[in-house]
């Protein structure tokens, strides 16, 4: 990964940070990540050709399969951040 990347992407966490300093510790921040890193993994498993033979007859590759579990508990985490 590039510097410039890796700024961008502290600079995005200082600012969510000093927006919301109460979330820090809720598992908001937690979940926003799990949320964000396999959002753009499922749609990033677009691209990528089947593998496996037994993927073919699949609806969504193996990658987008085993990132809806981290989706799901990313929004929870963060709805229950949300409620406190």
């Amino acid at each position: 990964m590039s510097k410039k990347r890796r700024k961008s992407g502290r600079r995005i966490g200082l600012l969510l940070y000093r927006r919301w300093p109460q979330r820090v510790g809720t598992g908001y921040y937690f979940g926003l990540c799990l949320t964000g890193i396999f959002t753009a993994r499922f749609f990033i498993e677009y691209t990528k050709e089947v593998q496996e033979a037994f993927e073919a007859s699949l609806p969504l590759d193996m990658g987008q399969l085993l990132s809806l579990p981290f989706i799901a508990i990313g929004a929870w985490c963060m709805m229950k951040a949300g409620r406190h």
